[in-house]
C-alpha cells in the first residue's frame, strides 16, 4: 500500500501521488483557450490549501 503524501511535500517532477484531501470549493469554468474545466480548492489534514483543476476531457 502506497504511503499518503502531504500536500506540502508534492513535487512537480513526479506525476503519481496518493493524497487525502477534502474539497472546500468546486466550480465549473469555461475559457476559450482551455475549454471546460472543473476547478477545486482542496485542503489536507494539516490545513494546507491546494488549488487544482481538471479538464473535462479527462473525466
Amino acid at each position: 500500500m502506497a504511503a499518503i503524501t502531504n500536500v506540502c511535500d508534492l513535487k512537480p517532477f513526479k506525476s503519481m501521488w496518493k493524497i487525502r484531501v477534502k474539497i472546500l470549493h468546486l466550480w465549473k469554468q469555461y475559457s476559450a483557450s482551455g475549454g471546460l474545466t472543473i476547478e477545486m480548492v482542496l485542503i489536507d489534514s494539516n490545513v494546507r490549501h491546494l488549488y487544482s483543476f481538471c479538464s473535462v476531457i479527462f473525466m
